[in-house]
């Protein structure tokens, strides 16, 4: 990821989470661009994809990080479902949308399957899950 942030910005940004956010956006225009590119998710423009997708893997990390306090989670989890709810500021709707892709589509690289009988992830990394659960609180 380092590098293909390299790759696109010409430099490594300096501050940790300037990086972090970098490679996180990079990885999700990445599956965004191929996605809108399918019959599924034609309708959706790419960079909103992106904005919204990064807004709800904050939410998501800070719910499972500060909230539930766990690296491994199941979408359908009802605890999870209501700390999203509670976390996300946009419509109900776009939520399930957006979800419905990162767990379909656009996780690559950032959420892994840890059962999937059991439909259960975590993040990749735990440093990505705590950037993310920052930024968000940052933010607000």
């Amino acid at each position: 990821l380092l590098v293909n942030v390299f790759n696109e910005e010409g430099r490594i940004p300096q501050r940790r989470d300037a990086l972090y956010r970098k490679q996180v956006e990079w990885v999700l225009r990445r599956a965004a661009t191929k996605a809108c590119e399918s019959e599924r998710w034609r309708h959706l423009d790419p960079d909103q994809l992106v904005t919204a997708s990064f807004t709800f893997l904050e939410c998501l990390a800070f719910v499972c990080h500060l909230q539930l306090k766990t690296r491994d989670f199941s979408p359908t989890d009802a605890d999870l479902q209501s700390g999203l709810e509670a976390a996300w500021q946009g419509g109900r709707s776009e939520l399930e949308e957006v979800q419905e892709w990162v767990f379909s589509d656009g996780s690559a690289a950032l959420l892994a399957c840890t059962d999937e009988t059991q439909r259960t992830y975590r993040f990749g990394h735990l440093t990505v899950q705590e950037f993310l659960a920052a930024s968000l609180l940052a933010r607000r």
